[in-house]
């Protein structure tokens, strides 16, 4: 088995199923003939742990970005990571106009990925202040058909709609909330230092970003990036 990729050999591979981090073992989403990028590993849980520093309580789930299917793939799409920049700048506006009783910081963990089709996609772990948002709210349209609710489902779904020039009403598609491979319902948990069962959960959930498969690497471009500070 090899130790680095073929393509990026500056990445080491992980070829099991559980993953020793500073923290402590986790297991991790690892398939045979699919191996785990070590870098990306770490960097997950860096971040989980800084949320964990942050908040007394954290607020995390995945959700999936795509592209409509009539969408060209143009060069902002295929060349850069532009409109995921665009899509964070958004979510920050949307939670700086909801006006909490509590401050967020937006943190998250991101994947581009592409297998099979004209256009890539991203993955995330999104990690906010629980004592500011503890739902991701309904996942259905407002009564006008359009997704101008309050929730943060509406405002993922506006800010990406904003990032690709699309319509929101058209977007709620484009955004897809990930799976609890448990349970196969929507992916949340509420972090907290003393809960190592949620820590290693969402650690599990979120290691499906560190897989190798899928990531294109001839393009140079980044696949995997995660929040700062």
């Amino acid at each position: 088995m090899r130790k680095r990729h073929h393509l990026n050999p500056s990445h080491e591979l992980i070829h099991d199923d559980y993953f020793q981090g500073q923290h402590g073992y986790y297991n991790i989403m690892y398939r045979q003939g699919q191996p785990m990028i070590q870098g990306y590993l770490q960097s997950l849980e860096k971040t989980l742990i800084q949320s964990l520093i942050d908040y007394r309580l954290s607020f995390v789930f995945r959700v999936d970005l795509r592209f409509p299917l009539e969408m060209y793939p143009h060069p902002l799409i295929m060349d850069s990571n532009e409109v995921l920049t665009l899509f964070f700048r958004y979510l920050r506006e949307e939670l700086d106009r909801a006006k909490t009783c509590h401050q967020t910081k937006l943190r998250y963990v991101w994947a581009r990925e592409q297998h099979n089709s004209d256009k890539p996609h991203y993955h995330l772990l999104l990690l906010f202040n629980q004592d500011a948002y503890s739902t991701i709210g309904s996942m259905r349209p407002s009564a006008s058909g359009d997704y101008d609710g309050q929730n943060l489902f509406h405002r993922i779904v506006r800010a990406w709609s904003k990032a690709i020039g699309w319509p929101s009403f058209a977007s709620g598609g484009l955004v897809q909330l990930g799976r609890d491979p448990m349970t196969d319902s929507p992916f949340s948990r509420t972090l907290h230092q003393s809960d190592r069962i949620a820590l290693e959960d969402t650690f599990y959930v979120g290691s499906y970003l560190c897989k190798s498969f899928s990531k294109v690497y001839n393009q140079r471009l980044h696949t995997f990036g995660t929040s700062r500070g």
